[in-house]
């Protein structure tokens, strides 16, 4: 048990930008790359690749940002899910035959 948490504290450890690992910075291109070519023909591929784009970019900086304040990156979190929602609602409200019941 105690092999456990010491792994989950090293994993959350927060370091330094020069301590990133340089397969971190490449899936972020990569992804961000096949995100930009693949906006047009390929829906379902950026979708996936916005995604982990994003995902990687938190992580990052959350893990490797310590001398960034935590608490903005989930500020920014927040203010994104509020938003999409604000968005989403004034849609469904202004113009609901456009939309579906879902939020996308």
């Amino acid at each position: 048990m105690a092999l456990i948490s010491t792994y989950i504290q090293t994993l959350f450890q927060r370091q330094t930008p020069q301590e990133q690992p340089t397969w971190l910075i490449l899936i972020g291109i990569a992804s961000i790359a096949v995100y930009a070519f693949c906006r047009t023909g390929f829906d379902e591929v950026a979708s996936v690749a916005s995604t982990i784009g994003g995902l990687t970019g938190l992580w990052g900086l959350f893990k490797y940002g310590k001398e960034v304040d935590s608490h903005i990156l989930f500020r920014f979190v927040w203010i994104a899910i509020i938003l999409q929602l604000i968005s989403w609602g004034l849609s469904q409200y202004t113009t609901p035959e456009w939309l579906k019941t879902t939020q996308k």
